[in-house]
C-alpha cells in the first residue's frame, strides 16, 4: 500500500511502509494535525450543499474537543500511573 504507515501481506503478517515522497508525507502530518477550520463560502453554496458544509463543519468540531478530552483523559490516567 503505498502511502501508508503499515500494510497486512497476503500471509496476514504486518509490514512498516513508508511514503517515498519524504516531503509530501511531512506537509500530510502537519496539515491533518491542525485544527480545522472551513474553507469556502456559505453564500456561494447552493442549499443542500450548505447544509452538508455546515454538517462537516459541526462534525469536524466535535471530533476535535471529542480529541481535546481524550488527551487531557490520557495524561491524567499517565500521571496516576506514574505516581504508583
Amino acid at each position: 500500500m503505498p502511502g501508508a504507515d503499515s500494510a497486512i501481506d497476503r500471509a496476514g503478517a504486518k509490514r512498516e511502509v513508508t511514503m517515498v515522497d519524504l516531503n509530501r508525507r511531512t506537509r500530510l502530518i502537519r496539515e491533518m494535525e491542525q485544527e480545522f477550520v472551513p474553507d469556502y463560502d456559505a453564500q456561494s453554496l447552493p442549499s443542500a450543499d450548505k447544509r452538508a458544509a455546515y454538517a462537516l463543519e459541526h462534525i469536524a468540531f466535535r471530533i476535535g474537543r471529542i480529541e481535546q478530552t481524550l488527551a487531557r483523559i490520557a495524561t491524567a490516567i499517565e500521571s496516576v500511573l506514574a505516581k504508583q
